[in-house]
């Protein structure tokens, strides 16, 4: 299996499309689909580009097939920690800030049913003249 094969094994693993990923690498639309297609071989800035944009990948595994395709825990997992720190910490700030939009929005709907309610009492009185 050649690097090319071996990318394309590590794009099934991540499940994302070959599309997307030529996106997040810089390869030109359908440029590693036709390498693939063909068995050909990429640059080696492209490789230290992938290596860069996907830290989980063996590199040895990548260019010679020897090893496992990610890098063990021990290898990653102080990266792999702060990522999911870093993470974790944006995802609740999120979560705080949409918190936040619903007790507005809620207390914007209340306001907006009494109102509805205030006009259809004048509407009743009204109409009762």
């Amino acid at each position: 299996m050649n690097t090319v094969k071996r990318i394309k094994s590590f794009i099934d693993y991540k499940g994302i499309s070959v599309r997307k990923f030529e996106e997040t690498v810089g390869f030109s639309n359908g440029s590693f689909a036709s390498q693939y297609r063909k068995n050909k071989t990429i640059g080696v800035d492209k490789v230290e580009n992938i290596l860069h944009l996907f830290p989980e990948i063996n590199p040895e595994w990548l260019l010679t097939g020897k090893g496992e395709m990610l890098k063990t825990v021990n290898e990653n997992n102080e990266k792999t920690a702060v990522v999911v720190l870093t993470d974790s910490v944006q995802i609740q700030k999120k979560i705080n800030s949409l918190e936040l939009k619903v007790k507005r929005l809620e207390a914007l709907n209340e306001s907006y049913r009494e109102e509805i309610n205030e006009l259809k009492n004048d509407l009743s009185a009204y109409e009762k003249k």
